[in-house]
Protein backbone atom coordinates (compact mmCIF):
# COMPACT_ATOMS: atom_id res chain seq x y z
CA UNK A 1 0.00 0.00 0.00
CA UNK A 2 1.38 3.51 -0.40
CA UNK A 3 1.88 5.90 1.96
CA UNK A 4 1.69 9.76 0.87
CA UNK A 5 0.52 10.96 4.21
CA UNK A 6 4.04 12.83 3.83
CA UNK A 7 2.26 15.04 0.82
CA UNK A 8 2.04 19.17 1.86
CA UNK A 9 -0.73 20.51 0.55
CA UNK A 10 -1.54 24.00 0.35
CA UNK A 11 -5.57 25.22 0.80
CA UNK A 12 -5.38 28.60 1.54
CA UNK A 13 -7.56 31.22 0.06
CA UNK A 14 -6.31 33.17 -2.64
CA UNK A 15 -5.75 37.04 -1.58
CA UNK A 16 -3.94 39.75 -3.12
CA UNK A 17 -0.76 39.25 -2.90
CA UNK A 18 1.57 43.15 -2.41
CA UNK A 19 4.35 44.65 -1.21
CA UNK A 20 5.08 45.27 2.44
CA UNK A 21 4.91 48.65 2.84
CA UNK A 22 1.76 48.79 0.40
CA UNK A 23 0.14 46.60 3.24
CA UNK A 24 1.10 48.90 6.22
CA UNK A 25 -0.64 51.70 3.96
CA UNK A 26 -3.31 49.68 3.40
CA UNK A 27 -3.74 48.58 6.90
CA UNK A 28 -3.74 53.15 7.87
CA UNK A 29 -6.16 53.37 5.89
CA UNK A 30 -8.81 50.50 6.47
CA UNK A 31 -8.18 51.98 10.44
CA UNK A 32 -8.56 55.43 9.55
CA UNK A 33 -11.41 54.64 8.22
CA UNK A 34 -13.19 52.75 10.61
CA UNK A 35 -12.50 55.42 12.89
CA UNK A 36 -14.49 57.70 11.22
CA UNK A 37 -17.34 55.35 9.15
CA UNK A 38 -19.28 53.52 11.16
CA UNK A 39 -18.86 50.30 9.62
CA UNK A 40 -18.34 47.96 12.19
CA UNK A 41 -22.51 47.42 12.39
CA UNK A 42 -22.37 46.11 8.06
CA UNK A 43 -19.36 44.04 9.22
CA UNK A 44 -21.43 42.46 11.94
CA UNK A 45 -24.22 42.29 9.98
CA UNK A 46 -22.82 40.85 7.00
CA UNK A 47 -21.16 37.95 10.07
CA UNK A 48 -24.77 37.14 11.07
CA UNK A 49 -26.06 36.94 7.76
CA UNK A 50 -23.61 34.44 7.13
CA UNK A 51 -23.69 32.43 9.55
CA UNK A 52 -27.62 31.76 9.57
CA UNK A 53 -27.33 31.56 5.65
CA UNK A 54 -26.50 27.52 5.45
CA UNK A 55 -29.45 25.03 5.38
CA UNK A 56 -30.27 23.33 8.30
CA UNK A 57 -27.23 24.69 10.64
CA UNK A 58 -28.00 28.14 11.88
CA UNK A 59 -25.33 29.40 13.69
CA UNK A 60 -25.71 31.28 16.77
CA UNK A 61 -23.88 32.99 19.26
CA UNK A 62 -24.89 35.45 22.29
CA UNK A 63 -22.53 38.96 21.63
CA UNK A 64 -20.19 40.28 19.26
CA UNK A 65 -18.11 42.93 20.34
CA UNK A 66 -15.62 44.85 18.19
CA UNK A 67 -12.18 46.12 19.82
CA UNK A 68 -9.67 48.36 18.49
CA UNK A 69 -6.46 46.62 19.77
CA UNK A 70 -5.26 44.27 17.27
CA UNK A 71 -8.55 45.33 15.49
CA UNK A 72 -10.94 42.10 16.07
CA UNK A 73 -14.66 41.04 16.85
CA UNK A 74 -14.47 38.86 20.06
CA UNK A 75 -17.68 36.46 19.48
CA UNK A 76 -19.18 35.44 23.05
CA UNK A 77 -20.83 31.84 23.16
CA UNK A 78 -20.77 30.86 19.66
CA UNK A 79 -23.30 27.91 19.28
CA UNK A 80 -23.07 25.53 16.35
CA UNK A 81 -25.97 23.18 16.96
CA UNK A 82 -25.52 19.26 16.66
CA UNK A 83 -27.48 18.85 13.69
CA UNK A 84 -25.09 20.23 11.31
CA UNK A 85 -23.48 16.87 11.99
CA UNK A 86 -26.81 14.78 11.19
CA UNK A 87 -26.83 14.45 15.12
CA UNK A 88 -28.98 14.73 18.09
CA UNK A 89 -28.31 16.28 21.14
CA UNK A 90 -26.28 19.60 22.79
CA UNK A 91 -24.66 22.32 20.30
CA UNK A 92 -20.78 22.25 20.19
CA UNK A 93 -20.00 25.24 22.40
CA UNK A 94 -17.25 27.87 21.84
CA UNK A 95 -17.10 30.41 25.03
CA UNK A 96 -14.75 33.06 23.13
CA UNK A 97 -13.85 33.47 19.73
CA UNK A 98 -12.05 36.06 18.38
CA UNK A 99 -12.39 36.89 14.65
CA UNK A 100 -8.83 39.10 14.05
CA UNK A 101 -9.66 41.61 11.35
CA UNK A 102 -7.07 41.14 7.55
CA UNK A 103 -8.72 43.38 5.29
CA UNK A 104 -10.55 41.99 2.52
CA UNK A 105 -10.95 38.83 -0.06
CA UNK A 106 -12.08 38.89 -3.49
CA UNK A 107 -12.88 35.10 -3.91
CA UNK A 108 -14.87 35.10 -2.03
CA UNK A 109 -15.39 39.04 -1.79
CA UNK A 110 -16.27 40.10 2.27
CA UNK A 111 -14.30 40.92 4.85
CA UNK A 112 -11.51 38.53 6.21
CA UNK A 113 -10.72 37.19 9.26
CA UNK A 114 -7.96 34.87 11.37
CA UNK A 115 -10.19 32.83 14.20
CA UNK A 116 -8.64 32.29 16.88
CA UNK A 117 -10.66 29.66 19.72
CA UNK A 118 -10.70 26.43 21.34
CA UNK A 119 -12.84 23.51 20.16
CA UNK A 120 -13.31 20.05 21.38
CA UNK A 121 -10.41 20.78 23.52
CA UNK A 122 -8.25 21.47 20.72
CA UNK A 123 -6.72 25.15 19.77
CA UNK A 124 -8.30 25.90 16.78
CA UNK A 125 -6.90 28.52 14.19
CA UNK A 126 -8.90 29.58 11.03
CA UNK A 127 -9.29 32.14 8.39
CA UNK A 128 -12.50 33.00 7.40
CA UNK A 129 -14.51 34.95 4.82
CA UNK A 130 -17.95 36.59 5.40
CA UNK A 131 -18.78 37.22 1.99
CA UNK A 132 -22.64 38.50 0.91
CA UNK A 133 -24.57 34.98 1.75
CA UNK A 134 -21.46 32.61 1.67
CA UNK A 135 -18.84 31.72 4.07
CA UNK A 136 -15.72 30.66 3.06
CA UNK A 137 -14.02 28.32 6.01
CA UNK A 138 -9.98 27.62 5.55
CA UNK A 139 -8.75 25.11 8.59
CA UNK A 140 -4.43 24.91 8.09
CA UNK A 141 -2.48 22.55 9.75
CA UNK A 142 -4.28 22.29 13.04
CA UNK A 143 -4.24 19.06 14.95
CA UNK A 144 -7.69 17.87 16.59
CA UNK A 145 -8.19 15.19 19.39
CA UNK A 146 -9.85 12.77 17.65
CA UNK A 147 -11.19 11.52 21.09
CA UNK A 148 -13.80 14.84 21.05
CA UNK A 149 -14.83 14.30 17.65
CA UNK A 150 -16.14 10.75 18.67
CA UNK A 151 -19.84 12.50 18.93
CA UNK A 152 -20.16 13.44 15.86
CA UNK A 153 -19.55 10.35 14.35
CA UNK A 154 -22.16 8.11 12.48
CA UNK A 155 -22.86 4.72 14.18
CA UNK A 156 -21.16 5.67 17.55
CA UNK A 157 -18.23 4.82 16.60
CA UNK A 158 -15.56 6.04 18.87
CA UNK A 159 -11.62 7.22 17.96
CA UNK A 160 -8.55 7.82 20.19
CA UNK A 161 -5.50 9.36 18.81
CA UNK A 162 -4.17 12.94 17.17
CA UNK A 163 -5.07 14.20 13.94
CA UNK A 164 -3.24 16.85 11.31
CA UNK A 165 -6.37 18.86 9.47
CA UNK A 166 -6.49 20.78 6.53
CA UNK A 167 -9.69 21.89 5.39
CA UNK A 168 -11.47 24.46 2.75
CA UNK A 169 -15.33 24.58 2.98
CA UNK A 170 -17.12 27.61 0.96
CA UNK A 171 -20.86 27.45 1.96
CA UNK A 172 -23.76 29.04 0.27
CA UNK A 173 -27.34 29.62 0.24
CA UNK A 174 -27.88 26.30 -1.11
CA UNK A 175 -25.06 24.46 1.21
CA UNK A 176 -21.72 23.28 0.82
CA UNK A 177 -20.39 24.70 -2.61
CA UNK A 178 -16.57 24.24 -2.23
CA UNK A 179 -15.13 21.20 -0.21
CA UNK A 180 -11.39 20.02 0.45
CA UNK A 181 -10.05 18.26 3.10
CA UNK A 182 -6.88 16.35 4.14
CA UNK A 183 -6.55 14.75 7.24
CA UNK A 184 -3.19 12.33 8.74
CA UNK A 185 -3.08 10.56 12.10
CA UNK A 186 0.29 8.62 13.27
CA UNK A 187 -1.29 7.10 16.24
CA UNK A 188 -5.32 6.22 15.73
CA UNK A 189 -6.74 4.08 17.85
CA UNK A 190 -10.26 2.15 18.27
CA UNK A 191 -11.07 2.48 21.77
CA UNK A 192 -13.22 -0.96 23.21
CA UNK A 193 -16.95 -0.83 21.94
CA UNK A 194 -19.08 -2.60 20.30
CA UNK A 195 -20.23 -1.54 15.94
CA UNK A 196 -22.84 -3.21 14.89
CA UNK A 197 -23.29 -6.24 17.68
CA UNK A 198 -19.68 -6.54 16.98
CA UNK A 199 -17.84 -6.57 20.18
CA UNK A 200 -14.19 -5.32 20.11
CA UNK A 201 -11.25 -4.96 22.24
CA UNK A 202 -8.89 -1.61 21.37
CA UNK A 203 -7.13 -1.71 18.20
CA UNK A 204 -4.39 0.48 17.55
CA UNK A 205 -4.53 1.28 13.90
CA UNK A 206 -1.66 3.94 14.01
CA UNK A 207 -1.88 5.53 10.27
CA UNK A 208 -5.12 7.40 8.28
CA UNK A 209 -4.92 9.60 6.08
CA UNK A 210 -8.31 10.70 4.15
CA UNK A 211 -7.90 13.40 1.06
CA UNK A 212 -11.32 14.42 -0.29
CA UNK A 213 -12.11 17.04 -2.78
CA UNK A 214 -15.50 18.21 -4.65
CA UNK A 215 -15.44 17.99 -7.81
CA UNK A 216 -18.78 18.73 -9.37
CA UNK A 217 -22.18 19.70 -7.33
CA UNK A 218 -23.05 17.46 -4.41
CA UNK A 219 -20.17 14.68 -5.71
CA UNK A 220 -17.03 14.43 -3.20
CA UNK A 221 -14.04 12.62 -4.70
CA UNK A 222 -12.62 10.42 -2.04
CA UNK A 223 -8.94 10.35 -3.93
CA UNK A 224 -7.09 8.05 -1.13
CA UNK A 225 -8.44 6.86 2.42
CA UNK A 226 -6.10 4.84 3.85
CA UNK A 227 -5.58 3.04 6.93
CA UNK A 228 -3.32 0.88 9.36
CA UNK A 229 0.60 -0.01 8.39
CA UNK A 230 2.20 -3.50 8.58
CA UNK A 231 2.24 -3.81 12.34
CA UNK A 232 -1.90 -3.34 12.05
CA UNK A 233 -4.79 -5.26 13.14
CA UNK A 234 -6.64 -3.92 10.05
CA UNK A 235 -5.47 -2.49 7.02
CA UNK A 236 -7.52 -0.38 3.96
CA UNK A 237 -6.99 1.80 1.03
CA UNK A 238 -10.04 3.03 -0.78
CA UNK A 239 -11.14 5.34 -3.56
CA UNK A 240 -14.28 6.85 -5.26
CA UNK A 241 -16.86 9.18 -5.10
CA UNK A 242 -19.79 10.05 -2.17
CA UNK A 243 -22.98 11.80 -3.57
CA UNK A 244 -23.75 14.09 -0.74
CA UNK A 245 -27.38 14.61 0.93
CA UNK A 246 -26.32 18.03 2.43
CA UNK A 247 -29.69 18.18 4.24
CA UNK A 248 -29.04 14.32 5.46
CA UNK A 249 -25.25 13.85 5.54
CA UNK A 250 -25.48 10.22 6.83
CA UNK A 251 -27.76 9.05 4.08
CA UNK A 252 -24.61 10.21 1.31
CA UNK A 253 -24.49 7.81 -1.30
CA UNK A 254 -20.77 5.96 -1.42
CA UNK A 255 -19.27 4.34 -4.30
CA UNK A 256 -15.54 3.49 -3.26
CA UNK A 257 -13.42 0.25 -4.24
CA UNK A 258 -10.48 -0.56 -2.51
CA UNK A 259 -8.58 -3.04 -0.35
CA UNK A 260 -8.91 -4.54 3.50
CA UNK A 261 -6.47 -6.99 4.66
CA UNK A 262 -6.53 -8.13 8.65
CA UNK A 263 -3.79 -9.37 10.82
CA UNK A 264 -3.53 -13.11 11.65
CA UNK A 265 -3.90 -12.64 15.12
CA UNK A 266 -7.29 -10.61 14.19
CA UNK A 267 -8.76 -13.19 12.35
CA UNK A 268 -7.96 -15.48 15.28
CA UNK A 269 -9.58 -13.74 17.76
CA UNK A 270 -12.80 -12.98 15.42
CA UNK A 271 -13.27 -15.71 13.37
CA UNK A 272 -16.51 -14.51 12.34
CA UNK A 273 -14.85 -12.02 10.26
CA UNK A 274 -12.50 -14.09 8.35
CA UNK A 275 -15.69 -16.27 7.98
CA UNK A 276 -17.86 -13.09 6.43
CA UNK A 277 -14.74 -11.85 4.30
CA UNK A 278 -14.22 -15.21 2.71
CA UNK A 279 -17.23 -14.15 -0.03
CA UNK A 280 -14.96 -11.84 -1.29
CA UNK A 281 -12.33 -12.21 -3.35
CA UNK A 282 -8.49 -12.13 -2.40
CA UNK A 283 -4.77 -10.92 -3.58
CA UNK A 284 -2.06 -10.09 -1.86
CA UNK A 285 -3.52 -11.16 1.31
CA UNK A 286 -6.26 -8.16 0.88
CA UNK A 287 -9.55 -8.64 0.12
CA UNK A 288 -11.21 -6.71 -2.81
CA UNK A 289 -13.99 -4.72 -1.73
CA UNK A 290 -16.65 -2.03 -3.14
CA UNK A 291 -18.49 -0.41 -0.41
CA UNK A 292 -21.92 1.57 -1.63
CA UNK A 293 -25.42 1.96 0.52
CA UNK A 294 -25.02 5.07 2.42
CA UNK A 295 -22.90 7.02 4.83
CA UNK A 296 -24.68 5.36 7.63
CA UNK A 297 -25.38 2.17 6.42
CA UNK A 298 -22.63 1.08 4.28
CA UNK A 299 -22.81 -2.24 1.99
CA UNK A 300 -19.31 -3.90 0.97
CA UNK A 301 -19.72 -6.06 -2.14
CA UNK A 302 -17.30 -7.26 -5.25
CA UNK A 303 -16.20 -5.29 -7.16
CA UNK A 304 -17.51 -5.04 -10.65
CA UNK A 305 -15.90 -6.26 -13.51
Amino acid sequence: MKDSAEENIDYHLPNLSKPRWTLYIFGFFVLSFLMYFPIAAQIESTIKKSLTSIPGCSIGYKDLDFQWLMPKFVVKDLSVPASCFNQRGSPILFKETFLYIRGLSFIPFGPHFKLETTALNSPLKAYITAGFGSLAFNLKDSELDLKSLSPLLPGGVKLDGKANVDALIKTGSQGIEDFNLRIVSKDLSLPAQSVQAFAFSRMPINNLLLKAQMEDKNVLNVSEFILGDVESPVRANFSGKVELNQRVPAASRLDLVGEVAFSQSFLDQYSIIGMVMNQFDKKDDFYQIQLQGTLASPAPSSPRK
